[in-house]
């Protein structure tokens, strides 16, 4: 986590394991809002396995009282998600699955 964290453009992640029992991470990203989105996306998913999927979200489900991020919500969404998700290659050209 704290190397995707460290991925230029990221403000905030959470990698959990697949709840579905999935071979891959799920990966939540909130991202610089003015920053080269799909160059940030390159960028973390070389830092993760190559089944990993990434689910970029506006901002962070946040606890009400702890204001930990909330794992829980996220993963209601990523399994309510998972069609939607990234499972692509490190290398895959990211700006082409953005357009």
């Amino acid at each position: 986590e704290e190397s995707v964290r460290a991925s230029e453009g990221v403000v905030d992640v959470c990698v959990l394991p697949d709840i579905r029992g999935g071979d891959g991470p799920q990966a939540y990203l909130q991202l610089e809002r003015f920053t080269d989105h799909a160059a940030a996306i390159r960028a973390v998913r070389s830092r993760l396995p190559r089944k990993a999927r990434v689910h970029v979200l506006a901002e962070m489900p946040r606890h009400p009282v702890t204001k930990k991020v909330d794992v829980k919500v996220l993963q209601q969404l990523g399994a309510a998600r998972a069609k939607f998700a990234w499972p692509l290659a490190p290398d895959a050209l990211a700006s082409k699955t953005l357009e």
